[in-house]
Formats: C-alpha cells, structure tokens, sequence
C-alpha cells in the first residue's frame, strides 16, 4: 500500500515535469568572523581581538594574531561537488619595512562559532600567497573541492577558513569580508540514492525499503541526518528523472 501510495504521487511528479537540474553553483559569504590573539606567544589563542579589527593578522617575536571564517556548508550534507572555490582579500601593511608578508591558508573542519582554540585548531593547508611590496592589496583564490568534499563526508556543517601570518615581523594586516566567497558547484543528482548517476524508479524502490532506516548507515538518507525519512522522499520525488 505504501509503495503503491507513493507510486501515484511519483506519477504526478513525472507528468508535471519536475526535475532537478544536475549541477548549480552557489557563493556563500561568511557567518563568522573574527581575529584571534596569541601573546604571550605559545601557539594557542588566548582572546579576541575587538572591532574594528575582527581580520586582524599579525606576527611578531611575543604575538601573533590569526583570521578565521566560517561558511554554513549544511545545505550540502551528502552531496557530490564538482567544483568549489574560496576566495577573498587582505589588506597588508607596508608601512615599518620592505620585506615580503607571507599568509597560509588553512581550512578546517568548524562549528558555526569563533572559539578562541580555532587558533591552533587543525586543518588541511590550501595554498600559500607572498605579498610584495607596493602591489596592492593581496587577493587570493584556491581551488579547494577537494577538501571541501572530505570536510562534508566527515560531517562539517561549517567549513572555516583560517589565515596565519607566517613571516616576522608580519605588520598588522586585515582579512576583508567584504568580498569573502566560498563558491561550491554541485554536481551530480541529490536523488541518486543506488549511485548509478541518474534518479529514477530504482533509487525509489532503495528508498523505500531502507524507509525507516536510524544510526547514520542509511543508504536512502539524502539529507544526512541519520535516517530514511520523508524528507529524503521529498529530495528524491524533486529530483526526479535527474540524469536521465
């Protein structure tokens, strides 16, 4: 009876037309914002730093200041993304001498939060930018689908991003959120539950017999909350006829 109730509602779903696109791209600004304090330096953040300066980036013999931000990446939760990419811009200090800034660029796995422990918190190393002298600001872009990828399979909701001034002495520089992206393009069918690349009526019929299914193994689980539910029915019957 189930599968003959949904069975209906799927015939509408396919009469009408429905169907979800098979990739789209979206460009998230920043939901945290801070610059966060280490001195006397020891390698673990000790406070923030207060407005105006919440992208505050510095390195010097007794301190060390160091930016994050973090993205709301849950919309994505079990999704495949063929392309994302995080950029922005620092605002660099050239004043008190002439030598080189050096920035890392670090992504870690966050909690939609700023916790003066982001500091040291681990992270993956996307790339390292140099500024020069007189060349104006310093504007970054790194690809980074693969990390991004990896901190959803483990579960990120929030994906942060974290910038450590690593040449001394480092004058205060800032992270600007003005312009701050993280561009994510996903691919794929949302409703693809058999991963055979298309959402059709085999990806239904896995559905419905891991309907109810808890724990967070659930193979019909396509909002990844741990279960198989309504709402992946919902994200499966949108999707349908994806890939085909």
């Amino acid at each position: 009876m189930f599968q003959a109730r949904w069975a209906v509602a799927l015939l509408g779903v396919t009469l009408l037309g429905l169907g979800a696109s098979t990739a789209w791209a979206d460009e998230l600004t920043p939901v945290v914002v801070a610059s966060i304090r280490d001195e006397p330096l020891d390698g673990q953040g000790d406070f923030f730093n207060d407005p105006p300066f919440e992208g505050l980036l510095r390195q010097q013999s007794y301190r060390e200041d160091r930016a994050i931000q973090e993205y709301d990446v849950s919309p994505y939760a079990g999704m495949t993304v063929s392309s994302a990419t995080i950029s922005g811009t620092i605002h660099v200090n050239n004043g008190a001498g002439n030598w080189p800034r050096v920035f890392d660029f670090i992504l870690y796995h966050g909690n939609g939060q700023a916790d003066v422990s982001d500091f040291e918190i681990p992270g993956v190393v996307i790339g390292t930018e140099t500024w020069q002298q007189d060349t104006g600001p310093l504007y970054f872009s790194f690809d980074v689908t693969t990390t991004v990828q990896d901190l959803l399979d483990a579960g990120a909701d929030y994906i942060g991003l974290k910038v450590d001034p690593t040449s001394m002495d480092s004058f205060p520089s800032i992270l600007s959120e003005d312009d701050a992206l993280l561009t994510i393009e996903v691919g794929g069918c949302p409703g693809d539950v058999d991963g055979d690349g298309d959402t059709d009526h085999s990806d239904l019929g896995a559905l419905l017999s891991d309907w109810g299914c808890t724990g967070g193994d659930c193979i019909g689980d396509l909002d990844g909350d741990g279960q198989t539910g309504h709402s992946d029915l919902g994200i499966l019957l949108s999707d349908w006829g994806c890939g085909t």
